[in-house]
């Protein structure tokens, strides 16, 4: 009897370990698993969404989320590589337009000077939904799609580009092994900083995915979530929103005459910026 069981486990304990390589053996490399993870997110030309954007820190709880400052936004694609955000909210008002390689930033009628944000890069994922560009931006932010594993998060088995799972101390793409949609992404901005974007409830409107939350973490500290209210991929989008040039146009860098105008000014922008990052 005792023979017999230790021959049974030994053959569980084979039967294990071979799965294990064999598993590894057969994880899809990274330019895979993104044909796939594309396709997937392939759907309509362009997309509305209104979100709540929380600003939180530290422990993240229901009370906190209820007492955290709360700005109203709604974001508009026109994929893959045109992005708008508006903010009107607690006496600001913020857009943000990103046209390919251009980006744009005004504060309360004055253009912001561009600095960089890292926590705006978790919007790259939903809206480069091609793969050369996509491709380029995992590159830039040091994705190497050559190293592929398995990894687990939240109860689910995902492949994990970039990284041997469980190194998780440099930048990498998750990827439902199931679904094939985006979960997690890293993002190592430089030694001190590592960004880390969730993405959750994945919904489906009509023809296009999208995650019903975002959260977004600065070294393992949560700052920011998303709660996405609604979407609409039939609502009107006025191309001339996403004009850069029109925008400088209109906004202008401004050299103030008098310094108590500037003053004011500034003090606006940096008071937002500091919420913002």
């Amino acid at each position: 009897m005792i023979k017999k069981t230790k021959k049974i486990l030994l053959s569980v304990i084979v039967f294990l370990l071979v799965s294990v390589v064999f598993t590894h053996a057969f994880v899809p490399n990274g330019d895979m698993i993104l044909d796939v993870m594309l396709k997937r997110l392939q759907g309509s030309k362009t997309f509305v969404v209104e979100q709540n954007l929380i600003f939180v820190k530290n422990n993240f709880d229901d009370n906190a989320e209820k007492n955290a400052k709360i700005f109203p936004e709604v974001l508009k694609y026109i994929f893959p590589d045109k992005f708008r955000s508006d903010i009107s909210a607690n006496g600001i008002k913020k857009v943000y337009v990103v046209l390919k390689e251009q980006s744009i930033k005004i504060i309360n009628g004055q253009r912001a000077v561009l600095s960089d944000n890292g926590f705006e890069l978790y919007k790259e994922l939903l809206l480069l939904r091609n793969k050369p560009l996509l491709k380029n931006r995992l590159l830039l932010t040091g994705v190497d799609l050559s190293v592929t594993s398995l990894g687990r998060i939240d109860g689910n088995i995902a492949y994990v580009i970039g990284a041997d799972y469980p190194d998780e101390s440099i930048s990498q793409l998750w990827v439902d092994r199931k679904t094939f949609l985006p979960l997690k992404w890293v993002v190592k901005v430089n030694p001190d900083e590592l960004f880390e974007f969730y993405y959750k409830n994945w919904r489906k409107k009509d023809l296009t995915w999208y995650p019903v939350r975002i959260e977004s973490y600065l070294n393992k500290e949560l700052m920011r979530v998303i709660n996405v209210l609604k979407t609409d991929e039939k609502a009107k989008i006025n191309y001339k929103d996403f004009d850069i040039k029109n925008l400088e146009f209109l906004y202008p860098f401004i050299e103030f005459e008098k310094e108590e105008n500037r003053d004011e000014i500034q003090e606006t922008i940096e008071k937002f910026t500091k919420i913002y990052k």
